[in-house]
């Protein structure tokens, strides 16, 4: 069991994040992409137990008050280069809708940096001061 608690449920997000991200939902299923929601809401334990382990870069993630999302490809991973196309499209949509990406963060490193991808490809965000 990890440390603290996370949701996928919607009714946790912020109301306009939960918005725009049932956009970006759509544009990406028009595109012929499904998309999971991997973790949407996060307690200050869990952030911290991913922050400390490397896996984000702050304590005062978006996902703290339910304005970020991690957002998967459902396919096994041995796909990987189905989740470089999804992940640019991902990208390419939150910025549509007017939400910011985790695969614009200028970190680039492996696996994702050789793509074009920023460190965090599968996360998107409400754009604006308030940490990662």
């Amino acid at each position: 069991m990890l440390p603290g608690q996370e949701s996928r449920e919607r009714s946790a997000l912020d109301p306009a994040f939960a918005a725009a991200l049932q956009e970006l939902e759509a544009r990406m299923a028009a595109r012929g992409w499904p998309v999971w929601m991997r973790a949407g809401r996060r307690d200050a334990a869990r952030q911290d137990w991913y922050l400390r382990r490397g896996h984000s870069e702050t304590a005062r993630s978006k996902h703290l008050r339910g304005a970020a999302a991690d957002l998967l490809l459902p396919v096994p991973w041995l796909a990987f280069p189905l989740h470089i196309a999804f992940f640019h499209a991902l990208r390419d949509e939150a910025r549509a809708v007017g939400l910011c990406a985790g695969g614009d963060w200028s970190r680039r490193g492996w696996p994702w940096g050789p793509f074009g991808l920023g460190w965090d490809p599968a996360h998107v965000e409400r754009c604006g001061a308030g940490g990662r």
